[in-house]
């Protein structure tokens, strides 16, 4: 599911060509947030977690905390795509 999102983002951040630092910003957001993503997955999955919300299991936290890197940064891409268009 990450990969598409990464490359629909290179692809977005490649042809509007807005400021570098802004995008770097953005995109590594967006990189820091997936990867505590596939953090908090592979502890459910080393751990057999079968419903993360209910257990409140340490993956759940990851993924959790993800989020907070991940809206962030998506908000920054939006912004600078929408206002090169």
């Amino acid at each position: 599911m990450q990969a598409p999102i990464h490359l629909g983002l290179a692809f977005a951040v490649g042809a509007v060509e807005f400021e570098s630092g802004w995008a770097t910003w953005g995109a590594g957001l967006f990189v820091a947030g997936s990867g505590l993503q596939a953090i908090g997955v592979t502890l459910n999955w080393i751990t057999n977690t079968a419903d993360q919300f209910a257990e409140r299991s340490p993956g759940f936290y990851f993924n959790s905390v993800s989020t907070y890197a991940v809206l962030p940064g998506a908000i920054i891409i939006a912004a600078g795509v929408l206002s090169r268009l």
